[in-house]
């Protein structure tokens, strides 16, 4: 009788050792290989009953393996189960708390170099990556997750004042991190960390390796453009941007681009159809403005004739995205060189110079040139060798109708900066009012090999070249 109450409980104990461990397994499977629950509650209840069936595993293996009966036999059983309890309860967590890990996060701004297309990785997003993270985490130890970190931290830093010190140290940091990662944003970011500091082949193969990891990032494909385009390898450089579209349709950055890739490589109406996509999708695309504008000015330049109706569609152009952008560098260089602004004339040193060079100029504003002249020939007694005072001076006597001292001054200002193509295109007007339409044409010439895209001496030279032509006739 006693033998059999010893076996059934011994059988018992097998049974409950079997269905805990069984339950214990299934549960550590689960936590291990799914992502855990969202609910704080649930994730609770999961680390309890993963503790209870440990605790009751043990406590029934612990008197298998201790036999002894009684009180001592059951204080044994019961220590050795709470002692499992409350290591997995509190001491361990096999249920995998929720994990954070930066990612990429991109706004996309408008811009035509290097600067804009990091300034496009925003790394400052952070959410959960879940499965993702827990390959990276399984893959990489904690000092690869702090290199990455470093990384995107230096990135982030250099990003906003493009300091190419910022970026190496982000290309040190990131460089551990991508050895080891097995994920395509670390190569994003080295690729734009080498953009940022000029080194394009390196760029290329950090930006290639993402491709291969992540085959549909658009700005993997952008960046790969870029780099290509810098090293002006255009034609490769139009296959990854156009890739990079058909992944993201209707991104300004990209679309602007592409077109610049393709109006480097003579496509000039393909690069105005990428043009006018970008702003067919966003009016506010600064650079997609500015990049038809510049077809136009190329297209009269292969022409050397002057069109009004281009002319106006330039300007209105550059119009529009100084208005979107009123800091936009391509279109204040572009407005520059149509209407022959910002010219090597250099201002003058002195203070007192300048000063009356001010006056002058609000008094020339005024219409009151024979003021404005005192005041430049003031000027001209501190700075005589000024050639923007002598420019100043001539276009006052032109105003003067006193066209033989105009020319006297355009010339000195020539003389001092013979690069200025407002100065010959100047010289040019006053011969062409005094009826020398031969030399108003040569100057005007001139003033299109300092600056082909000059439209205002454009518009003068046809005008001129007509004058000659009936002349002949």
């Amino acid at each position: 009788m006693e033998y059999s109450t010893v076996s059934r409980h011994s059988r018992a104990g097998l049974v409950i050792v079997i269905v805990m461990g069984g339950m214990l397994s299934v549960f550590l499977v689960y936590a291990v290989l799914f992502p855990p629950p969202e609910n704080e509650t649930m994730r609770g209840i999961m680390r309890f009953l993963i503790a209870l069936c440990g605790g009751l595993f043990a406590g029934v293996l612990t008197g298998y393996v201790i036999t002894s009966d009684g009180l001592k036999g059951l204080t044994i059983r019961a220590s050795g189960g709470i002692a499992i309890f409350v290591l997995l309860m509190f001491g361990v967590n096999p249920v995998r708390s929720k994990q954070t890990q930066p990612i990429l996060r991109f706004n996309l701004v408008t811009g035509q170099q290097t600067n804009q297309y990091i300034q496009s990785i925003d790394p400052s997003g952070y959410i959960a990556l879940e499965r993702k993270y827990t390959r990276l985490r399984e893959k990489a130890n904690r000092r690869t997750k702090q290199a990455y970190e470093r990384g995107v931290f230096a990135f982030d830093q250099a990003k906003t004042s493009m300091d190419k010190e910022k970026f190496r140290t982000a290309i040190r940091s990131l460089e551990i991190a991508t050895a080891l990662i097995g994920t395509y944003e670390p190569y994003l970011y080295l690729g734009a960390a080498y953009l940022g500091v000029g080194e394009n082949e390196q760029a290329i193969d950090a930006f290639k390796k993402a491709i291969e990891l992540e085959g549909t990032s658009g700005k993997a494909w952008e960046g790969l453009g870029l780099a290509y385009s810098h090293l002006l390898a255009y034609e490769p450089a139009i296959k990854a941007l156009e890739k990079a579209d058909n992944l993201a349709p209707g991104e300004c950055l990209t679309l602007t681009r592409l077109g610049y890739a393709l109006m480097q490589s003579g496509r000039l109406e393909d690069a105005r159809v990428h043009y006018e996509e970008a702003v067919n999708w966003d009016k506010a695309c600064a650079d997609a403005w500015v990049g038809i504008a510049s077809v136009i000015v190329a297209n009269l330049q292969i022409a050397r004739s002057y069109d009004p109706e281009s002319h106006q569609q330039v300007m209105e152009c550059l119009k529009t995205a100084l208005a979107v952008d009123p800091k936009n560098s391509w279109a204040n260089e572009l407005l520059h060189m149509v209407l022959g602004i910002g010219e090597p004339e250099r201002p003058p040193e002195e203070p007192d110079a300048r000063e009356h060079l001010e006056r002058a100029g609000a008094l020339l504003a005024r219409g009151q040139i024979s003021e404005a002249l005192k005041e430049y020939r003031k000027a001209e007694l501190y700075e005589p060798e000024n050639s923007t005072v002598h420019m100043s001076m001539g276009k006052a006597y032109f105003q003067l109708n006193n066209f033989e001292e105009a020319i006297q001054r355009f010339k000195w200002a020539i003389e001092l900066s013979p690069n200025s193509c407002r100065a010959w295109r100047s010289l040019g007007e006053t011969y062409e009012r005094l009826g020398q339409v031969e030399e108003a044409r040569n100057a005007y010439e001139k003033a299109l090999r300092i600056n082909p895209a000059y439209l205002l001496a454009q518009r003068d030279l046809a005008r001129v070249t007509v004058k000659l032509e009936r002349g002949s006739n």
